[in-house]
């Protein structure tokens, strides 16, 4: 796909005059549909500078270098920190036809779909959760970041692939350089970037923008949490674009671990363990999303009338992390607990039917029975 879209580029920048475009700013960037991820004219509505991919839900930054090595206390009082390069403005290249910014290399092509999707996932959250630009706030899009680590004393830098993540220390997403192994670019992909848009969501949601709120003295009870976000940002990633095997675009392997529903349940994964799951908590977080994404799917409950109960559900979940987050205890029974009486009382059975049958484990049922009864 990339090989015939620079095809495309390439007639096209023979064709057309050096552009000043005017907003409302048009291009033809690269979106997910029905058909697979397709060329299309979408109109951007927070985009303020095109040149340098400034608007009013962020700014696309390159040049930075992430500190791999920092020290986790000076870095809660300045996440900053976390650069030892902190960048600068990206320059784009296009041309306009007919008023349509039309890219004229693969990153300025990127950039500009990238940003779209943000803007999908902005007004998303607006639209539907009741989250305004002020409460959800702008964030740096750090486009190919480099990091940087000693070995032996030696300085040695690097890129990271096949991967995208949200930063809690300082609310920037890393969108790290596309490998030659991905189908779609993942920084084009929806679902990936509506994922880790989810864990912004969780973020505010759950711990108020307090990093210090994950802060746990017990291994297992973070190991757990981190699991929990990773099945939340799944199942919002699958809310925003109802496509369940949207990941697998990118990276067709993640279809086994990620997609929904997986393919097994919390004995089995017990049980067997890597054989069935390689991702360690993300296997337990694909659980979650897979229960919620069939209490989506039964016709009882529209899909965000779910999604609605489980963003909720996340605020009141902050008071069992606080009393029991340095617990051995600390599970998934907790969140699914404060998710089943979200609903109606007449409706909390069906709900527990569904979560008794993903977490079926003994531990689990057996501490959600006073909620769920046999």
């Amino acid at each position: 796909m990339r090989a015939a879209l620079l095809v495309s580029l390439l007639f096209l920048s023979q064709s057309c005059d050096k552009p000043t475009a005017s907003r409302p700013f048009k291009a033809k960037v690269v979106v997910s549909t029905e058909d697979g991820y397709r060329w299309q004219e979408l109109e951007f509505k927070y985009l303020q500078d095109p040149d340098r991919m400034r608007g009013d839900i962020g700014d696309i930054v390159g040049g930075v270098v992430f500190n791999i090595i920092f020290d986790t206390d000076i870095v809660k009082e300045d996440p900053e920190s976390l650069y030892s390069k902190k960048g600068g403005d990206v320059k784009t290249d296009y041309l306009l036809e007919d008023g349509v910014i039309l890219a004229q290399n693969m990153d300025t092509l990127a950039m500009f779909s990238l940003y779209k999707a943000f803007e999908i996932c902005v007004d998303f959250w607006k639209d539907h959760f009741g989250l305004s630009l002020e409460d959800q706030k702008p964030s740096r899009l750090l486009y190919d970041p480099q990091y940087f680590f000693e070995v032996e004393g030696t300085r040695v830098s690097a890129v990271r692939k096949r991967n995208a993540s949200y930063l809690l220390q300082t609310g920037d997403f890393m969108i790290n350089k596309t490998s030659s192994t991905e189908h779609v670019p993942l920084k084009v992909n929806l679902a990936v970037l509506a994922h880790e848009y989810g864990h912004k969501i969780f973020n505010i949601q759950f711990a108020r923008r307090d990093v210090t709120f994950y802060e746990t003295k017990n291994k297992r009870a973070e190991t757990q949490l981190l699991g929990i976000n990773e099945g939340w940002a799944d199942f919002a990633s699958w809310l925003l674009t109802q496509r369940a095997h949207e990941f697998e675009a990118s990276i067709p392997a993640l279809g086994k671990e990620r997609s929904l529903p997986v393919s097994w349940t919390n004995s089995q994964l017990i049980k067997e363990g890597g054989a069935i799951c390689g991702g360690q908590y993300y296997c337990k977080g694909s659980l979650l999303a897979s229960s919620l994404y069939e209490l989506s799917q039964m016709g009882t409950w529209d899909a965000m009338t779910v999604g609605k109960h489980v963003f909720d559900a996340l605020l009141t979940f902050r008071d069992d992390w606080e009393a029991h987050k340095n617990e051995e205890t600390f599970d998934f029974y907790y969140f699914l607990i404060r998710i089943v009486n979200e609903f109606e009382e007449g409706e909390r059975a069906g709900v527990c039917t569904v979560f008794k049958k993903w977490f079926d484990d003994p531990f689990t049922l057996e501490s959600m029975k006073l909620t769920c009864p046999d």
